[in-house]
């Protein structure tokens, strides 16, 4: 999920005016990425390749000196291979669509090549009806956003392999026997990838029943919940948190090799709250079970953290006896808030790919509206962002 609305691509040049029509996207509350907001010391060419992948729409300001700038050309080459990106040139200076280089062409252009740049009034008005034309584009954009943290704790391929070679564990050696009695073990550790967000539970389905990642089904409901705040205009369902959610992954954090950077992660997750999306076989890789336990995430004085164990769709039989007794020695306190408490935020029963996105259409904002009540300031993310990233 983007992080940006709007990445600002131009040449160092024309950094007056451009400045100008930034200000006025942001008076139009559009998370704008403009390159003079990277810290000192940075990574320059990786915070701009960050920026292009995380933001939803690139203006590019075409102006002769654009052209012939070498990150312009590098700005638009990013652009160029990215499929969900928006991409709007704005012409200035004189310059033609003729003149656009071959790839932009196609686009649909803002004209302002006749206006005089000198006039501040003038670049207002670029301004406003830039925001115009994305807004046009992209309903809900600009609309406050809340950001969810999320967590899948799965396994890699190379973990899966590793784990199903070497373990001992007379649980998940039984659980393993019964998963394989109707599939191959390679079609079982088929379903893990090169990262953590990668994993294809067999209950992540699309619509016409193609496997897809948890993050694509992640991405997918909260589109549907977005959906649903867009049309809900006049405010008709209470329970709407009337904020565009947009997904932060901390998965990589949270397994870090960093034992600091993991520890600043289970700290702030723990006093945010986060959806914690857990594959139940992963749980017993040894490092999976320690991340999991050193975060606290599941003790009953951490925040709310949503618990998901997706189970594969199946008959009912004593697989279930055996599945509940691992989860009690694996996630004590997660399973008894769900069999004791009864917690709508724990589930552990989800056996059909659409009851799992039905659940998460129903707690999502639940979890959303809990984060919202206790999230961070501007200063701490910034801060906690940063030291990530350090």
């Amino acid at each position: 999920m983007s992080q940006h609305d709007i990445f600002i691509s131009y040449s160092r040049q024309d950094q007056n005016f451009v400045s100008s029509i930034v200000h006025v996207l942001r008076a139009r509350h559009l998370n704008v990425f403009f390159d003079q907001d990277i810290g000192v010391g940075e990574d320059w060419p990786r915070a701009l390749e960050k920026a292009i992948e995380e933001s939803r729409v690139i203006a590019i300001f075409v102006t002769p000196s654009y052209l012939k700038s070498d990150w312009g050309l590098l700005e638009r080459n990013a652009a160029l291979v990215l499929k969900n990106i928006l991409v709007v040139p704005v012409l200035l200076q004189g310059m033609t669509p003729e003149e656009l280089p071959l790839f932009l062409r196609p686009k649909q252009s803002l004209d302002f090549s006749g206006h005089s740049l000198s006039d501040l009034d003038k670049r207002k008005e670029i301004g406003q009806k830039l925001a115009d034309k994305i807004q046009e584009q992209l309903p809900g954009i600009g609309l406050p956003t809340l950001e969810v943290p999320f967590v899948v704790l799965a396994m890699t391929k190379q973990e899966a392999d590793d784990l199903v070679k070497r373990t001992l564990d007379q649980h998940f050696t039984a659980l393993l026997e019964h998963l394989t009695k109707n599939s191959s073990l390679d079609q079982l550790l088929s379903r893990y990838g090169d990262t953590r967000d990668e994993w294809r539970s067999p209950l992540c389905r699309s619509d016409n029943g193609e496997a897809i990642t948890i993050r694509e089904t992640i991405e997918d409901v909260v589109k549907r919940l977005n959906d649903a705040v867009l049309e809900d205009t006049e405010g008709q369902h209470e329970e709407s948190i009337g904020r565009i959610l947009r997904p932060q992954y901390f998965s990589a954090d949270f397994t870090s090799d960093d034992q600091d950077a993991r520890n600043r992660t289970y700290k702030e997750l723990g006093r945010r709250g986060c959806v914690l999306v857990v594959d139940f076989l992963s749980l017993f890789h040894p490092k999976i079970r320690q991340y999991y336990d050193s975060s606290g995430l599941a003790q009953p004085e951490s925040k709310i953290v949503p618990i998901i164990v997706p189970l594969p769709e199946r008959e009912k039989d004593d697989f279930d006896t055996l599945l509940e007794s691992a989860m009690r020695q694996v996630m004590f306190r997660p399973f008894y808030r769900y069999e004791t408490e009864l917690d709508i935020l724990c589930e552990f029963g989800i056996s059909h790919p659409r009851a799992l996105k039905r659940w998460l259409f129903f707690v999502l904002p639940l979890a959303a509206s809990a984060i919202q009540s206790q999230r961070a300031s501007p200063e701490n993310r910034k801060l906690f962002r940063s030291q990530l990233q350090g």
